[in-house]
């Protein structure tokens, strides 16, 4: 037995509370013996990380992701970040080749009977050679190689210039290191390139694995329209099903948010309403897509040579106005306003983007006039604005916010039900004495967190969460949990401690117990 969070409509508004629930599920796990191979020569691993004592229980980390590749338009996403159609579409089938799926036929004692085995433990060198062990790689034309090429010597201008020697194999492993599939846009790793292709319960284990967290919150991706280009997995009929399978699989563990994606029209909040009647406690809000909140200004068309950017560009905007998109919007947050349902938007000023410069949609200024309207719509904004003003050593002209930063404090202080969701604030890893971003946060917080003179106090709007799995790319992601205590454990912080890892969380997701 074990407490698990049961949501359900009471009237018109959804409700959340703990109860006791059999741990009890469907999934399965396919057990690969040359990862396990690799897993034993890398040394002992695996362990699930050390519990501190410091930690509260019921800890939620309100910011994970646990999809896999199949429920990702791989292709597009490649497109829209300037790979050839030739090698995205090649980059793409490999991957798609070799993504598994948990069997959710199978009860929860015979998807647990094999070891997990975590991929992020294995040296880049082994998940690599776990990468191609996946499956046969067909012969590449001659088109192919001659395209894969011509893309790594403009994606790396210092990249070996004498490709043509590289076996197919090898090229096919460049191409999938340059090709961008995470928002920083950086190199992918082997480790996080398998991960992806885990299925979808391995990857929650594996996540169990690297945090000893009592409970995550999942955030779902729509970004088929986004991108012009269909995952695996169809996003209604397929992908919430299994996430709505998945939830019983980890019933105290694993709450996860569906994904609204204005560009599927007027069928976008039907999506998220029959979502959260099957278990969703939540709403997910993605502008880096291309929509604002409010106020939406559509994109120029490109211009008539960038083929694949016009293709995906009417994919988003077709027959739509600006004024409809602020109307499918503004019926969602009527919506949830009306019945409790809350929203956790992307907030930096980059992020996830689906053609370049659209992360600055999640310009915190867009909410205000939604906020104005919709006093109660409850809303977390991820990433808090982003590091940038965070971290920074120069002070907030508060009368005059600049960064995303600033803008999310005045509202999540300003309006009851808005609140500041961290996530992925790496720089708190960085311990370069010369920069001192922990320093520069810790300050900032001390003067912010209980300040006089605001309606409402930032100690009581801020909720702990870490962007995983984007952050498994980092070496040292697990010292994110380890820095936080820390950082909280400081004498003018230590009283808020509990609030930003549970008290605050529960409040945002209507838990009642």
């Amino acid at each position: 037995m074990g407490w698990g969070v049961k949501r359900s409509m009471v009237g018109d508004r959804l409700e959340c509370r703990f109860e006791v629930c059999p741990r009890i599920g469907r999934g399965a796990v396919r057990t690969n013996l040359l990862l396990a191979l690799l897993l034993l020569l890398a040394g002992p691993s695996g362990a699930q990380s050390e519990v501190r004592a410091d930690l509260p229980a019921s800890a939620v980390d309100l910011h994970t992701h646990v999809f896999n590749a199949g429920y990702l338009p791989v292709e597009g996403i490649m497109v829209s970040r300037g790979v050839p159609k030739v090698v995205a579409r090649l980059l793409a089938r490999f991957l798609e080749s070799r993504v598994e799926f948990a069997d959710l036929s199978q009860s929860r004692d015979e998807l647990f009977a094999a070891d997990l085995l975590n991929p992020l433990e294995l040296s880049e060198a082994q998940a690599k050679a776990e990468l191609f062990n996946r499956g046969d790689l067909p012969d590449l034309t001659s088109r192919q190689r001659r395209q894969l090429r011509r893309y790594l010597l403009e994606a790396s201008p210092e990249a070996d210039q004498d490709l043509d020697r590289l076996s197919d194999e090898e090229l096919v492993a460049r191409g999938l290191e340059e090709a961008p599939l995470t928002a920083d846009g950086g190199k992918n790793t082997f480790r996080f390139l398998l991960l992806l292709l885990r299925d979808e319960v391995t990857i929650v284990r594996t996540l169990r694995d690297e945090y000893p967290i009592g409970r995550f919150v999942h955030h779902m991706m729509d970004l088929e329209k986004a991108y012009d280009d269909r995952p695996i997995l169809e996003f209604r009929d397929e992908q919430i099903p299994r996430m709505q399978a998945l939830g019983e699989i980890f019933p105290d563990e694993l709450v996860w948010f569906v994904a609204f994606d204005p560009f599927r029209r007027d069928q976008s909040l039907e999506i998220v309403k029959a979502a959260v009647r099957g278990g969703a406690a939540g709403i997910k809000f993605y502008p880096p897509s291309g929509y604002r909140a409010a106020n939406n200004d559509i994109p120029k068309k490109p211009r008539w040579y960038q083929r694949a950017k016009r293709k995906q560009w009417k994919s988003r905007y077709r027959d739509l106005r600006d004024a409809d998109l602020d109307r499918i919007n503004d019926r969602l947050f009527a919506w949830a306003a009306e019945r409790g349902v809350p929203i956790l938007t992307h907030c930096t000023p980059a992020g996830f983007e689906a053609s370049k410069g659209y992360g600055k949609m999640s310009d915190p200024d867009h909410w205000k006039p939604v906020l104005d309207k919709y006093p109660n719509l409850r809303i977390a904004f991820g990433h808090g604005g982003g590091g940038e003003g965070w971290f920074a050593e120069a002070p907030w002209d508060l009368a005059r916010p600049a960064t995303y930063g600033e803008k999310v404090y005045a509202l999540v202080t300003q309006y009851e039900n808005a609140y500041l969701g961290v996530g992925y604030w790496d720089e708190i890893l960085d311990g370069d004495p010369a920069k001192d971003y922990r320093g520069h946060l810790q300050r900032r917080l001390e003067r912010l967190i209980d300040r006089s003179g605001d309606p409402y106090r930032l100690g009581d709007k801020m909720l702990y969460g870490t962007d995983w799995h984007m952050v498994s790319k980092l070496d040292d992601r697990r010292r994110l949990l380890t820095e936080f205590l820390d950082l909280f454990d400081q004498p003018q912080l230590r009283p808020w401690r509990d609030r930003l890892f549970v008290g605050n969380v529960e409040r945002f997701l209507n838990l009642t117990e």
